[in-house]
């Protein structure tokens, strides 16, 4: 898993930091193209990025507009709550 890939050169470690900060600032060409090789190379990053995109969509989901009714909340807490 975490080693050097032959056609990019890039480690896995750095793949997963340039596909996290991603999100906050842009990636240069260059290494776009890397992460690009890197990802058909790599199936565990393809995995991460694959987590990654699912993880910042569910985040990026609007609040439930209707709150969980009281009674189903009561149930929910005793049922986690006997574990």
């Amino acid at each position: 898993m975490a080693e050097k890939k032959p056609l990019t050169g890039m480690p896995c470690e750095e793949f997963t930091q340039l596909a996290s900060s991603g999100h906050e600032k842009p990636v240069g060409f260059r290494n776009r193209l890397r992460m690009l090789w890197h990802q058909i190379e790599c199936v565990y990053c393809r995995r991460f990025l694959r987590q990654l995109k699912r993880i910042h969509g569910l985040l990026a989901q609007p609040e439930p507009e209707k709150p969980m009714p009281g009674e189903m909340r009561t149930k929910l807490h005793k049922h986690l709550g006997d574990r």
